[in-house]
């Protein structure tokens, strides 16, 4: 599945970043000071790009958390609006018949 893609992915990358060091680790050895700068960076490189997309992937999952928690709220805030027009048009219509009972009751009476 993902995991194991993700997994290989990482073992490429830990083997690109091994396979730079080794080649500056060699090229130091050589008095090539250029091509060790190089390796070094390059693997460096491959390790601070890790990091990055590390980061990217934990910042996404935060955003889709924040919009959820945004739209969670809007909806509360709908519910809230509808629940107090229902409860507005329930007092309107109790009032409304309490009125009328009030009218019946007189009517009832003369």
């Amino acid at each position: 599945g993902t995991m194991a893609n993700e997994r290989d992915e990482q073992l490429v990358q830990l083997e690109t970043r091994c396979r730079e060091l080794e080649n500056a680790l060699a090229a130091s050895a050589s008095g090539d000071e250029r091509e060790a700068r190089r390796a070094f960076a390059a693997a460096h490189y491959e390790q601070l790009r890790q990091l990055e997309e590390s980061c990217l992937s934990k910042l996404e999952g935060q955003d889709a958390l924040a919009r959820t928690k945004e739209r969670f709220e809007r909806d509360n805030e709908l519910l809230r609006l509808e629940l107090n027009g229902a409860r507005r048009e329930l007092e309107r219509s109790a009032t409304g018949a309490g009125a009328a009972a009030t009218a019946d009751g007189r009517r009832a009476a003369e």
